[in-house]
């Protein structure tokens, strides 16, 4: 069953198309409170368990091999720590890994799972079994497109398409 705060935080960010002008803080808030629900799921609200016992207020993090993933992993961390007093721990991990850990446990959030490679895995761990749940959009807006620097097209105007790299594959070969 999803957590009522998590609906209110997702049907607001559908809402709220400024996604690309939120501030840092507002999305820390978001996370920090999507986080905080998730590690204490289970918690009868009285700070500890069902049996009496103290809630885990520790969570994990999983950051996927791209700068834009270690940023809002380890400023969520960050945010988490300071803020609400989390033992926050970032897992760095494969972007198809991770679904592996969110079944079993082992990872309790992913601030970054791109749809368009992850279709199976949505299918088979959100859709069929039910173990990984899509807590909303964080607000992040992702752009994927075709980068050259100038002065290479300065050099090879024909390189503004994918047509005109044929015979030009080497210029991208390395960083140098």
């Amino acid at each position: 069953m999803r957590s009522p705060v998590l609906t209110a935080l997702s049907d607001r960010a559908h809402r709220d198309r400024r996604a690309p002008h939120r501030t840092l803080r507002g999305f820390a808030v978001a996370v920090a409170a999507g986080l905080l629900l998730a590690a204490c799921s289970g918690s009868d609200g009285s700070g500890g368990d069902a049996d009496g016992g103290t809630v885990d207020l520790s969570l994990s993090i999983a950051a996927n091999p791209w700068p834009g993933s270690y940023a809002n992993a380890y400023v969520a961390a960050e945010v988490l720590s300071r803020a609400l007093g989390l033992e926050v721990r970032v897992i760095e991990i494969d972007e198809y890994a991770q679904w592996a850990g969110l079944d079993d446990g082992s990872i309790d959030a992913s601030l970054e799972i791109w749809p368009s490679g992850h279709a199976e895995n949505v299918a088979t761990y959100i859709d069929e079994l039910g173990t990984v749940e899509h807590g909303g959009m964080l607000g992040v807006v992702g752009q994927i497109g075709w980068f050259i620097p100038s002065y290479v097209l300065a050099n090879d105007p024909a390189l503004t398409t994918w047509e005109g790299l044929r015979g030009s594959e080497g210029l991208f070969a390395t960083t140098e």
